[in-house]
This record gives C-alpha cells, structure tokens and sequence, in this order.
C-alpha cells in the first residue's frame, strides 16, 4: 500500500510537469494590430515557434498610437481581466477618461501574482518600452496615483513586486529613435500626428473601424449612440488629444525625451527579471561614414533610414530603417542601468542584466513581414522559445534547439552547436596524431640511446623498427599501409639481415 502511494505521487509529479506550461504574450509597436484585426494579416506571424507543448501563447491589442503609459494600462488589464484603469492623476492631467474596456473574464492570466510569475513578455518597436514601463509600475508603482486615490488605487499603481520572469524586445528604440526629432524639425510630424488621429475619427463611420481599431475611446474618439456625424465631429474636434503640447500619445514617447522620461521612472533591470533584445540593422556605410539603407530593406523605409544614417550622433547612424541599432540594444540611457552584453549561445543567462543579439534584418522583416526565402525568420524564434525555457522553473527545457521541431531544419543555435562540434572533433584527432608521433619520436630517442651504448644487432633492429614506426605515426592509419609501400628503405621487404641493416644505418 506505501510502495502504491509513492508510485501515484510520482505519477501525479510527472503528470504536473508535463502539463505546466509557461504564459507568453506578445505586443505590438506604433501602428500595430491585434489578432482580431486586418482579416488574415498576422502581426506576430512566428508566434507558433512557441510550442504549445511548453507555451500558451497570446497577443494582446493594445492602442496603436497611444502612450505607453495608456498602453501599460491596456496590458495589465488583458492580462489579469479587469477593466483598464488609467489612473485618476494622470487622466487628469491628459484630460481624457479614467477607465477603458472592460475585459472581465477574458484574462491570459487571471492568477498572474508575486507568486505566479511563469510569464514572458515579448514586445516589437514600441511594444518593448510599453512592457518595460508596466514592470516599472508592477515593480514601484506610482505615487501620485496612490496619493491621489488611496484605498482605491488600482493595483497595478500600488507597486505589488516582482511579477515578470522575463522580457524580450524585438527592434525597440530603448533610448529612443532621433527619427522623431528629425521629422519634428522639417514640420512633418504634425502633419502625420493630426492625419492619423483625423483618420481615427473619420473611421468611426466607416467599414475600417471593424478591421482597425485606434483604441482611442478613452479620448472620446468613439460614436455615442445616436450621436450625428456632425455632432460627432464637432466634439473630436475639441478634444484634448489634439492640444499641441499633449505628450500622451505614441511620438513624443519614442523620441529621445520620451525615452529618456521613461527611463528616469525606474531602473532598466530588477532582480529575478532575465532580459533579452534582438537589435536589428540594414544599412552600409560609406567612406564618409553615414549610413544606407541596403537594397534589401523594404522601399519605404529607405528615407527613413538615410535620414537617420546622417544623425550627429555617429553611433546612432546605423539602423532598421525606423530605430538606431543602438537604441535597441538595451536602454543606456536613464537610472539603474544593469549592464548590456551581446549574447552568445553558450552563455548562462543571469537576471537582472540585458543580453542582446544583433540581427541583419529591417524593422519589419524581424516579425515576419518579408519577401523572399532569404528572410525567413523563424529560427530566431524557435531559438528564443528553447531559450526561456532554459530559465523557465516550470518547464521542461526544449533544449539548445539544434534541429526545428516542426520543420526539421537546423536552427541558428544548431548551426554555432555543429560548427562547435567539428572543431572540437578535429582538435581531438589532430591532438590524436601529434601524441602518437611524439610517443614514437620518445620510443625512436630510447632505441637510439640503447644501440649508441649497445652496438649489436638487436639494438639495431630496434632503431630500424621505431624508425619505421614513426614514419606511420605522421599520417592516419587507413592511409598507413600506401604510405609505407612507396618508402624505398631498407625497412620494407623483404626484411633485411640485422647486420646488413647495421651496416647500413651505420654507414
């Protein structure tokens, strides 16, 4: 009976295992797309690299132009299915509603908690600085929020601790991208800002609304039942998101200001956090050292990469055609910097501290919107899904990923494994062959020492074998035997007399 109820704990303990999967969500940059928009169109086309055998996966829809303030908020409010709570102090401030959809009973992660935290944030562009300040929030809260509202502040304002086992960002400008302040100079930025957000509210009474949605209905940018067109687009008109000096929206929060306010809220790294970037670049420079956009980026977003590629900042030159591969490596700028190490494959990945991978990708082709065979990019993420499992303490581990589980092919991770392995196997066999010869050449040295003190014949036909034997020593086995037959010697056959060979070595 004792040796039955060990047996049922083992099984329920392997049963656990095989059934704990990890959370993995998935968000958007600027101009982004949830999964129930654009028809076929998939914003994260590779999210199945994330076996379901390890991972449930999920993308959430947060607003495309919005802050990343606001976009936090949208976040945690999917995550744990609650309504988006925006924040008194700061709706406030912005003068746009508190509260926002309500997604009760529809969390990825209702139980996400200090003490459940098996989740994995994956973020593109923008995507990735909206992650970092919701674990700023979930981390320290907000004061003036706490202040403002007391008791009834939401939580995720009241800073409840470490709830994130790891970040991952895709071509997101950490530090910012100088594209903003460099459209801002020629006058175009206000000029795409007020079209977008014109586009926004013209779209209400359009088909569009059904594919797109802006998510501005905390700013009144939403039909009121029975509400005219006229009446409608009298009260968008008024609407503070069109006031010049309104930083709540999505540019002012990738410029470098932006970057740098977001930055300065809280520290770029947190104890028990791992923290992973794919920094992306397709430009060449020229020999006055700006930096081109290569044939392969996509056309529309070659100005946009010539224009940053003239950028003072010389180290900011380089770039995916919307973000300096700089910025994208991790945030630099700003309190509490962890360090940023470029990722090998070998390492052992520690939390509290970023590891970046540079990839020969553009903004877009990273998340899978490419043309071509070349630019198939799914191995990074088959990759990056064996890698958080590494870390993962509820997992099994999907190991180094040399061979793609559904495809069959070998992963980039797989090739570096197989490069590794050869050299290591010729290492071995070279130092194979460089022992074996410096045996014989220790062996041929004592036969030659015996002979030198006993001159007779057995001394000699020891030298004329070790000799022998060290000439085979130089080259593989297999090869031994044609070597050895073209050696015109006295030591092939037929074997001479001992003295004769005496005589000849001696000779």
């Amino acid at each position: 009976m004792k040796m039955l109820k060990q047996i049922l704990i083992v099984l329920a303990l392997f049963v656990q295992a095989v059934s704990a999967r990890d959370i993995v969500v998935f968000v958007h940059g600027l101009a982004g797309f949830g999964p129930d928009e654009l028809g076929p169109i998939a914003y994260w086309q590779y999210r199945t690299r994330f076996p379901s055998s390890h991972f449930i996966t999920y993308e959430a829809t947060v607003g495309p132009v919005s802050s990343n303030w606001d976009r936090a908020c949208e976040l945690y409010a999917q995550i744990k299915g609650t309504r988006v709570d925006y924040g008194k102090a700061h709706s406030d401030r912005y003068g746009h509603e508190r509260y926002g959809k309500d997604y009760t009973g529809q969390g990825f992660y209702p139980s996400w908690s200090t003490s459940n935290r098996n989740i994995h944030l994956v973020g593109h562009s923008m995507g990735g600085m909206t992650i970092r300040l919701l674990e700023i929030l979930l981390q320290e809260g907000d004061s003036d929020e706490q202040s403002e509202t007391g008791s009834s502040t939401s939580p995720l304002f009241t800073g409840q601790g470490n709830m994130i086992k790891s970040i991952t960002t895709f071509s997101t400008p950490h530090d910012g991208t100088p594209l903003v302040d460099q459209l801002d100079t020629v006058g175009i930025l206000d000029i795409i800002e007020n079209l977008i957000l014109g586009f926004a509210g013209v779209s209400t009474f359009t088909p569009i609304d059904n594919l797109y949605d802006f998510d501005l209905d905390h700013w009144g940018i939403v039909q009121n039942e029975g509400e005219s067109f006229s009446s409608y687009w009298n009260r968008v008109k008024n609407s503070n998101i069109f006031d010049e000096d309104n930083d709540d929206l999505a540019p002012f929060d990738l410029s470098p200001a932006g970057a740098k306010r977001l930055n300065d809220r809280g520290q770029q790294t947190y104890p028990n956090t791992y923290y992973f970037a794919y920094a992306t670049e397709q430009t060449w420079k020229d020999i006055f050292g700006y930096a081109n956009p290569e044939i392969d980026m996509w056309f529309f977003l070659h100005p946009f990469a010539s224009l940053i590629g003239r950028n003072s900042n010389r180290d900011w030159r380089t770039n995916d055609g919307l973000v300096p591969v700089e910025s994208s490596q991790c945030p630099r700028n700003g309190n509490g910097y962890g360090g940023c190490t470029e990722n090998r494959w070998w390492y052992s990945w520690q939390p509290n501290r970023w590891y970046y991978e540079e990839k020969n990708y553009d903004h877009l082709q990273i998340i899978g919107f490419t043309f071509g065979y070349y630019f198939i990019v799914d191995n990074i993420y088959s990759d990056h899904a064996a890698k958080i499992s590494r870390i993962s303490d509820s997992i099994p581990s999907l190991g180094i990923g040399v061979f793609d589980d559904e495809t069959g092919g070998i992963t980039t991770t797989g090739i570096y494994v197989i490069l590794a392995v050869t050299m290591m196997v010729g290492a071995m066999f070279v130092s194979a062959i460089t022992y074996k010869r410096t045996r014989a050449t220790e062996r041929l040295a004592k036969a030659m020492e015996d002979y030198m003190t006993t001159p007779d014949e057995r001394t000699a036909s020891v030298v004329l074998t070790e000799f022998a034997n060290r000439r085979q020593s130089s080259v593989p086995s297999v090869f031994n035997s044609r070597r050895l037959s073209s050696i015109p010697s006295i030591f092939n056959s037929p074997k001479p007399r001992a003295g004769s060979a005496l005589e000849s070595f001696s000779g």
